[in-house]
């Protein structure tokens, strides 16, 4: 919800028509602090439900700076692991699997940030990461974890959002660097097998080819991760709406004809690709 501090963009009732619209700075902020209102409250809660600790924006570190990314540093890893140390009940914990499923959350975010202007600035902050996840991991353990499996880092270069952008180099060498400095500190800190390790940028540039250049990286729709809501439906049931673009229908996308949803997020074929590789992983744990 907190992309609506960025865009300017409202469109209309009408999918194919977009006004150009500009919201106050006291009905932002006051949408803001709703907001962060009930991500508080959802994590208080000392038994969430669901099994799903992350949410939209979520990301390892929690000292993005911005008010956007200020809010979403109170669902950081950190605070989702506080969230289930928290729960009363844990059954059967040794036998759980738990996925660490590192997203390109961070990786965008040292682009977003004021803070990380200059390369050396991104990197370093990169290069931070791996510590805190490697620190959370170890939190789950003590709490009695025993099978752990780790999925690595897209490369956000590949994403609508960046690709064929100044951006993009960077952005590739960026992510490549996190899934190489992730696979390091994890095999130091967790020699055995309760610490399964998933890279997925080679898989995933594998997978991207199966697709034609029209629609490779192209996004079948605009929504809210680009800026693209409708103020009305957002506001009063919290609904967010979607615009096909770039030639996509809800037929070709049906029809798996596109491997991103929106600039950012894969479509279904793609996470039905990374679902059959997890489950070809977790295979490797030992059976006890």
């Amino acid at each position: 919800m907190m992309d609506l501090l960025a865009p300017t963009a409202i469109s209309t009732a009408k999918p194919d028509v977009i006004k150009a619209a500009v919201l106050t700075p006291a009905s932002t902020l006051e949408f803001a602090a709703k907001a962060e209102q009930k991500i508080s409250e959802k994590f208080s809660d000392p038994n969430p439900s669901g099994l799903n600790y992350a949410v939209a924006g979520a990301a390892i570190a929690n000292d993005y700076s911005g008010l956007r990314l200020s809010i979403y540093n109170r669902v950081a890893l950190d605070k989702q692991v506080d969230a289930y140390a928290a729960r009363a009940d844990k059954p059967l914990i040794d036998q759980t699997l738990f996925i660490f499923f590192i997203g390109g959350n961070d990786l965008l975010n040292v682009f977003a940030d004021k803070h990380f202007v200059t390369e050396d600035k991104k990197r370093i902050k990169i290069s931070s990461l791996p510590a805190l996840l490697v620190d959370n991991i170890k939190r789950v353990q003590a709490l009695g974890a025993k099978r752990i499996l780790v999925i690595g880092p897209p490369d956000i270069s590949t994403t609508p959002a960046l690709f064929n952008t100044s951006s993009a180099s960077l952005a590739q060498s960026l992510s490549q660097q996190l899934e190489r400095e992730m696979e390091v500190s994890l095999s130091k800190a967790f020699p055995g097998q309760e610490v399964l390790w998933l890279p997925m940028q080679s898989l995933f540039a594998q997978w991207l080819q199966a697709w034609t250049p029209a629609t490779r990286n192209r996004a079948c729709v605009t929504d809210i991760e680009a800026g693209y809501y409708e103020l009305g439906p957002l506001l009063a049931r919290e609904e967010l709406v979607v615009k096909f673009i770039n030639g996509c229908s809800q037929s070709l996308l049906d029809q798996q004809q596109y491997p991103f949803f929106d600039s950012v997020h894969p479509s279904e074929k793609i996470y039905q690709l990374f679902a059959e590789k997890m489950l070809e992983k977790i295979k490797q744990f030992k059976a006890d």
